[in-house]
């Protein structure tokens, strides 16, 4: 059967952080902290799928109608493969780039990735990529160190060609890593939507926006932002944000819902992921909903009767 929408004066996009789709993020304490930990610091990759439920999860996602979909944080090659076969059968358009980097990763490619499904049906719609800017960051010295640590230990059982790829790698993360990216797509008609995963202890963070700053037609960006308070982030660089607005309220949070992580929520971030747009969007309203992640839903709903939606 297929999905009709169910208005056809809005648009409803949705983002979430996944936190790879690990079961566990829920768990109890110990658990939890522990396969925290345990991700960001081990190579064992297929405990990593194991302990995942990304294809179940997706899968009751898409029972409901999503014009956008946009997840951050999905982990490795093998889950990028499951979600984006899902979300082609339901005659999604994929968009995906990789989003940042482990240290102790060992392959080019088993990082974190970011994705956005169209649904080109909506509206009959041609969607494209405009951009898609990498961004760059050193990380702390103490990273440095693992990473090393990691790259002397499996010195042991390697061949000499997994060796000069291993190195190769290792040498480039001690000068620089992936940090985050953002992609932007053209809807329709001018509509610009970007979806990203930054952190806000970049020194360059600034920078990465005057290309995916849009001051002449509609832009709406949906993202885990990693930053304290957007409200003055925004004020502090009036040369990027004139006329942008956010989301979340002090009183709200998408962060954190992981059981060792509740208790916390005064000195970590509270509104990381958040929702921006200019002035040519005149009617969104966004609201949070409950996840597995550690990270709610992010849902925005942009009525569209100020738009013309003709093809072009």
């Amino acid at each position: 059967m297929r999905l009709k929408r169910i208005s056809e004066d809005n648009i409803k996009l949705i983002h979430l952080n996944t936190n790879m789709w690990i079961k566990w993020i829920r768990d109890s304490y110990v658990r939890s902290f522990f396969w925290n930990l345990y991700f960001f610091l081990s190579r064992q990759k297929s405990t990593i799928y194991i302990n995942s439920d990304i294809e179940n999860i997706v899968s009751k996602i898409i029972k409901n109608w999503w014009d956008i979909l946009g997840f951050s944080e999905i982990f490795g090659i093998k889950q990028v493969n499951i979600v984006t076969r899902i979300l082609e059968k339901a005659q999604y358009k994929v968009y995906k780039t990789d989003a940042f980097e482990l240290w102790s990763q060992n392959e080019e490619k088993e990082c974190l990735y970011n994705i956005i499904w169209v649904k080109e049906s909506s509206f009959d719609w041609k969607s494209s990529i405009l951009n898609i800017i990498p961004i760059r960051n050193k990380r702390r010295i103490i990273w440095l160190v693992i990473a090393l640590i990691y790259f002397l230990r499996w010195l042991k059982n390697i061949s000499l060609e997994t060796f000069k790829k291993s190195y190769l790698l290792y040498k480039r993360l001690a000068a620089w890593i992936l940090d985050g990216v953002i992609m932007t797509i053209e809807l329709w008609n001018g509509l610009r939507y970007s979806h990203l995963h930054i952190h806000s202890d970049n020194p360059n963070i600034n920078t990465y926006f005057s290309k995916s700053i849009y001051k002449k037609v509609p832009h709406v960006m949906i993202w885990d932002f990693n930053i304290r308070n957007i409200d003055k982030f925004l004020i502090k660089n009036p040369e990027y944000w004139d006329n942008y607005k956010s989301f979340l309220p002090n009183n709200s949070k998408t962060f954190s819902f992981s059981k060792w992580l509740s208790g916390f929520w005064k000195i970590i971030h509270k509104t990381p992921d958040n929702v921006i747009w200019n002035r040519f969007i005149e009617n969104i309203d966004t609201y949070t909903i409950n996840s597995l992640s550690d990270h709610q839903w992010l849902v925005s709903i942009i009525r569209i009767n100020n738009f013309d939606f003709k093809q072009k």
